[in-house]
Parts: structure tokens; sequence; C-alpha cells
């Protein structure tokens, strides 16, 4: 599942990045764009996420021991 960690948000940078520069070139698809934009979000939280908690898991493995 770490595999999917680093393209996920890569992935959602590009998303984001792409919101933003149709945004502020007036892209005739626009409102697509701002939707994949929220997706980037969503993609860049989660990976965030993910990386935290077994960040943390990882920490209460070494405390238990």
């Amino acid at each position: 599942m770490k595999i999917f960690l680093l393209p996920a948000l890569l992935l959602g940078i590009i998303l984001v990045s792409l919101s933003y520069f149709s945004a502020t070139y007036n892209w005739i698809w626009n409102d697509v764009f701002v939707v994949l934009g929220f997706v980037g979000y969503t993609l860049i939280i989660s990976a965030i996420a993910y990386f935290l908690i077994c960040l943390l898991d990882r920490r209460f493995d070494d405390l238990s021991k």
C-alpha cells in the first residue's frame, strides 16, 4: 500500500495545478478542472494521512518493545 503513496501525492499535485491554471487562464472546460482539483486535494490529504498513520504505527511498535 505504501507503493501508491508517492504516485497518489504527485497525481494530486498535478490535478490541483491543472485546476489552478484552468481558473487563471479561463480554459474552456474550467468546470471539469475544478472537479479534478477537488479530487487532487482529496488525493493529497489521503496520501499525507496514510503516511502519518504509518509513521505513528511504527512509533508505537517501537515503544511497545
